[in-house]
């Protein structure tokens, strides 16, 4: 079985309904037993060389390098040296970061869930609905959907590579339960958000015959 073969068997399981409400039963059982002691435990070992290489990682979670990325990408091949399947990549991976990433701000707000911060700090645990303060803004992880959708994006370009891009979209989400930026549970919605609006993306992208990125 090919790589591309293979990926293709991968979105087949996830767009399965049992799976998504597996994965929505072990965000909850998260959310219930392992996000706080997860949390406590890399709070504990804060100095450690882990968290260190952590607080690194979890950088290439960041948006805003991206997407300036995939802009000067567009206008190079756009204008500069024309190559018509560069200019529909760029604008397809950018659409992979950005619409889920809003998808994802609108919900953070609207849960309001603390941050690890706000349990460690200050005692403060679950949603609290309707805030704008960052430190309440922890569900789903931006980080995580940003470098989900931009790796799932790269698996739909790139499938000969799609077990290299979803190691780096796991280690990078994992690097903001290390450094107590989130909670486990978060970066699995933010997984889940992510996985399923590319997966979305990439469905209208070949129903209406938009090829060029592929």
């Amino acid at each position: 079985m090919n790589n591309a073969v293979s990926f293709e068997s991968l979105t087949r399981l996830i767009r399965n309904p049992w799976f998504i409400a597996a994965w929505l039963g072990l965000m909850i059982i998260s959310y219930l037993w392992i996000d706080l002691p997860l949390a406590v435990f890399f709070q504990q070992h804060a100095n450690s060389i882990t968290v260190h290489i952590a607080q690194g990682v979890t950088q290439w979670g960041k948006s805003s390098f991206y997407l300036v990325a995939l802009v000067g990408l567009f206008c190079f091949a756009r204008w500069i040296k024309p190559m018509p399947h560069w200019q529909m990549r760029s604008v397809f991976l950018a659409t992979c970061i950005a619409l889920p990433g809003i998808l994802c701000l609108l919900l953070k707000v609207l849960l309001g869930r603390a941050r690890p911060i706000e349990w460690l700090q200050h005692g403060e645990y679950g949603f609290y609905w309707f805030k704008i303060q960052a430190s309440f803004l922890s569900f789903p992880s931006g980080h995580t959907v940003t470098i989900t959708g931009l790796m799932f994006g790269l698996c739909y370009l790139f499938p000969r590579y799609w077990t290299a891009w979803l190691i780096i979209l796991i280690t990078v989400a994992f690097s903001r339960v290390i450094v107590t930026a989130h909670y486990l549970s978060d970066i699995m919605a933010g997984m889940l958000l992510a996985v399923l609006t590319v997966m979305w993306l990439h469905q209208q992208w070949t129903r209406r015959k938009i090829m060029g990125y592929q």
